[in-house]
């Protein structure tokens, strides 16, 4: 997890930092694609798969049934990690629905399984 969090930091500081400030990025979508674009260009992360608001299903009792997380990175079948991101430049940041589900996730984590999967009804 170390790794992914000085990669994270790294990505922000030398790739989207300034197109974030020239007002390039200007909804949290096209900042999930742009953190999605540089991970995928990192020459060691390519044996990780990136999940752009995938669909997590709980098939147990907790307080979220089912949820999509910005970003998830996974590696063979693992959920390596789940990444929330923040973007409003009107109303500001406020992260503590966002907090509240990865207090979740961080509780069930090695408890219970966590399964990516389609929806058959949407697609998703």
């Amino acid at each position: 997890m170390e790794i992914l969090r000085k990669l994270f930091i790294e990505i922000w500081g030398s790739q989207i930092k300034d197109n974030y400030s020239k007002g390039i990025i200007t909804t949290e979508g096209s900042l999930q694609a742009h953190f999605y674009r540089f991970l995928k260009n990192e020459t060691d992360f390519d044996k990780y798969e990136i999940w752009v608001v995938p669909t997590l299903y709980f098939d147990f009792p907790c307080e979220i049934n089912k949820n999509y997380p910005d970003l998830l990175i996974s590696l063979n079948s693992e959920i390596v990690c789940i990444v929330e991101l923040k973007y409003n430049i009107e109303i500001g940041v406020n992260p503590y629905e966002d907090l509240k589900k990865l207090k979740v996730f961080s509780d069930q984590s090695g408890i219970n399984k966590l399964e990516l999967r389609i929806d058959p009804k949407s697609g998703n």
